[in-house]
């Protein structure tokens, strides 16, 4: 059934995401996972994830998910920022000898 697939995902969003990641690992000297997390805690992240969920139907369920659920987060980041690194997304690879290592 062609008429039932789930919408593609905005590549303008997900380039903009890509850019305030770079920016945020820049200025705070994060890895590119905590630069993510630093992101959805931003005030204009729900309006961002607004506009990459604007083709599904439970809009609001997804944007609550996102900006509250740390498995949600972590899942998006896999599977939208990580998974093709070509263009701007080979600048997100945080280099092995910047991470940030922290006692438990």
């Amino acid at each position: 059934m062609p008429g039932t697939r789930r919408p593609k995902a905005n590549k303008f969003t997900i380039s903009l995401i890509q850019t305030k990641i770079l920016q945020y690992k820049k200025r705070y000297n994060e890895t590119s996972l905590n630069a993510w997390k630093r992101l959805t805690r931003n005030k204009n992240f729900p309006t961002l994830m607004r506009q990459f969920y604007k083709g599904f139907k439970n809009k609001e369920y997804y944007l609550k998910r996102i900006t509250e659920d740390n498995t949600a987060q972590n899942d998006f980041y896999k599977r939208h920022l990580v998974k093709d690194r070509s263009g701007i997304m080979h600048l997100l690879k945080t280099p092995s000898h910047k991470y940030t290592y922290r006692k438990k």
